[in-house]
């Protein structure tokens, strides 16, 4: 225990220097529970979508947000404020999410404490240095943000009753895992199998009386967590929200799996076969995009649906499973949970990276026990291994199999140093290394292109109906001389070139595409495509010219820089501007709600997006001219945006009234006519 209380000590100083450090989209998610399930009924957790973090954990661990939301009001109340605490990131709500990370890792402490406590002190060091100091939880959780270390405790807690043989309190544990976190549910075979042949043993009607007593305790547990989504008709929901298959395939942070090569090998083939002369579509779209969703599908090799990695998850389990079903031994209970979570790592489906989290801490524990495995444990969590002599190899195996329990990891590699061993990288350690390189230095390159090589949109018109319009820009000249045109080549479907005259508007917007989907329309079987773009600024075109298929442009931005926005926002005439735009805005939107109940979104953006902003954003909404829509995107300054955007709102909200008041006058009209006759 001494040792744990050192170990936990520095792992503790360590998180605390990191609470100011990076933070992934993640720590939002949490902030965001935090204030669903403290400002909702119990009924609208799984419904609500005020934010688009929604809740997609199992009601437990949904309990235990709202659990910490109590001490979260205490701290600061717009921590959990549904609508003003959106995107709230105040040192309050960032010390406290911090540490309700650093103290819910009691769990994990507690864990490993189980597990530990009957090894020697050589072993149970090496085993809190490679739990309680993994470098991969100090990143995922005390960085990124997330509570791994909380629920990768409850796991090694279960696995700690079933190697002491105390299976009822294992098999309730898990339980408890997965009502917290479901994707922990790839172990649930091995945990069957093994409960049902190790624990359910000793003739019919013992077995038969301990199967229904784990069911019981397990049974417990789901409906204590489910019961209130049951009684509210929101099983469907909640299931939806737990299994969204239709975000794709990978993970827009893809693990370096199978489908690796899968995807690898497809766009490879793809471009042979193109290469060769066959009609084979390009791959262009790609499997890791910015936003999780739906991927790109494959143009050669078969489709992959869920039910496929579903079915590959489990052949791959199968081995374990007859092990397991065959011996039973709770000594090999880690290590078979530790199997089963990399079977659903290397071909589960929408697989995070940081699911490797699953298989890496269970099988620490089991990489203490031997060097072989400490062999595995190394190859699964740096992605290599040290292969050494022969010598010394067989020399530490005849040492252990003579029962000398006092070698360690440490003296087998002072000894194999002394002895001239040499370290090697094996073939299979080369290969997934390589893979392992070329899938980050995609997504390194992806981030990078989505910072510097930005999109740029351009309005355009026939060239029949630009003489109203303010000044248009042709390929290959500059924007002051905007009034010009000319024909520039424009390649058609059948690969032959038309000319066209094209206008191009002088001034657009910089944006950068997140997402990209395909579909196919039904019944026309026309395929669509749907492209999701993030608007970043204003700029006008400096110069506009053709490279191949694509057009490129030097342009300058328009747009305030933050620090002009930050003195421009203290102007009082900018101020009284904002609250009356938003004061119609509001208005127009009281009158919404009573016709539509989806409008709750835009009245969090009023309180939530900067003005400047939702003056856009409104506008795009509504069915103007086109001459109204160039006129908003040439308002670079913010007082003449605001006064339009004003102008429009008012418009549509008057339009309202008047089409409201219409039906009702005829109505009058109606009912007095009908008074009439009755008196006749």
């Amino acid at each position: 225990m001494e040792d744990l209380f050192w170990f936990a000590g520095i792992a503790t100083c360590i998180k605390l220097l990191l609470i100011p450090s990076y933070r992934s989209s993640d720590f939002e998610v949490h902030r965001h529970w935090l204030a669903l399930t403290s400002s909702l009924p119990l009924s609208q957790w799984y419904l609500n979508e005020t934010s688009p973090w929604t809740l997609d954990y199992p009601p437990l661990f949904a309990y235990f947000q709202r659990f910490l939301s109590i001490f979260a009001y205490f701290v600061d109340p717009k921590i959990v404020n549904l609508h003003q605490g959106l995107n709230y990131n105040a040192n309050s709500v960032i010390y406290f999410q911090r540490l309700s990370v650093i103290v819910s890792d009691l769990c994990l402490y507690y864990g490993v404490y189980r597990l530990s406590r009957n090894f020697g002190v050589w072993r149970r060091r090496m085993l809190l240095v490679l739990i309680v100091w993994s470098p991969a939880l100090f990143i995922v959780d005390h960085m990124h943000f997330q509570y791994n270390g909380f629920l990768l405790g409850f796991l090694l807690i279960s696995l700690s009753f079933l190697e002491e043989g105390r299976d009822l309190s294992g098999g309730f544990v898990f339980a408890l895992l997965l009502c917290l976190k479901h994707l922990f549910v790839m172990a649930a075979p091995v945990y069957f199998v093994y409960l049902l042949r190790h624990y359910c043993r000793g003739g019919f009607f013992r077995g038969f009386g301990r199967f229904l007593m784990m069911g019981v305790a397990v049974g417990m547990v789901f409906v204590l967590a489910f019961a209130p989504f049951l009684y509210y008709g929101q099983i469907e929901q909640v299931i939806h929200r737990l299994f969204p298959f239709g975000r794709g395939l990978c993970h827009a942070y893809w693990a370096p799996n199978f489908w690796v090569f899968y995807i690898i090998i497809d766009k490879g083939l793809a471009f042979m076969l193109r290469k060769l002369g066959l009609n084979i579509k390009a791959p262009v779209a790609s499997f890791t995009g910015g936003l999780v969703g739906d991927s790109s599908p494959f143009v050669v090799l078969p489709q992959v649906t869920p039910l496929i990695t579903f079915i590959s998850v489990l052949v791959a389990l199968s081995p374990c499973l007859i092990k397991a079903w065959k011996e039973p031994r709770r000594e090999l209970i880690t290590r078979w949970v530790a199997y089963a979570y990399t079977c659903g790592f290397v071909f589960g489906w929408h697989v995070h990276e940081k699911a490797s989290l699953h298989f890496v801490v269970p099988l620490a524990v089991v990489a203490v026990q031997s060097l072989e495995d400490a062999r595995h444990y190394f190859l699964l969590s740096i992605g290599f291994t040290a292969q050494y002599s022969k010598v010394a190899a067989s020399n530490a195996s005849r040492s252990i199999d003579k029962g000398d329990t006092k070698i360690t990891t440490s003296e087998f590699f002072s000894k194999t140093a002394k002895e001239g061993g040499a370290v090697v990288v094996g073939v299979v350690e080369m290969c997934y290394l390589v893979v392992l390189l070329v899938t980050k230095k995609n997504e390194y390159n992806s981030g990078k292109r989505e910072e510097k090589d930005l999109i740029g949109v351009l309005l355009v018109r026939d060239a029949a109906e630009t003489a109203s319009v303010s000044p248009m820009l042709s390929p290959g000249v500059a924007g002051e001389s905007g009034e010009r045109s000319a024909k520039i080549p424009v390649s058609t479907s059948d690969g032959k070139n038309q000319h066209e005259l094209i206008q191009w508007h002088t001034r657009g917007v910089a944006a950068r595409a997140l997402h990209l989907s395909r579909g196919v329309e039904k019944p026309s079987g026309r395929v669509t495509y749907i492209v999701v773009l993030e608007g970043l600024c204003r700029f006008s075109v400096q110069e506009l010219s053709v490279r191949g298929t694509y057009y490129t442009a030097r342009v300058a931005r328009l747009d305030m820089t933050k620090i002009e926005m930050e003195h421009a926002e203290q102007d009082p005439d900018l101020i009284a501007l904002s609250r009356q735009f938003k004061a119609t805005a509001m208005e127009l939107i009281s009158v919404l709600e009573q016709k539509q109940k989806t409008v709750g979104r835009t009245k969090v953006l009023l309180e939530t997006v900067p003005v400047h902003r939702l003056a856009d954003i409104f506008v795009a909404s509504f069915e103007i001219s086109f001459e109204e829509h160039l006129s908003m995107l040439d308002s670079v300054d913010l007082k003449v945006r605001l006064l339009k955007a004003t102008e429009l709102v008012d418009r549509h909200l008057q339009s309202i009234r008047v089409a409201e008041k219409i039906p009702q006058k005829v109505e009058g009209q109606l009912s007095q006519k009908e008074f009439l006759l009755r008196q006749q």
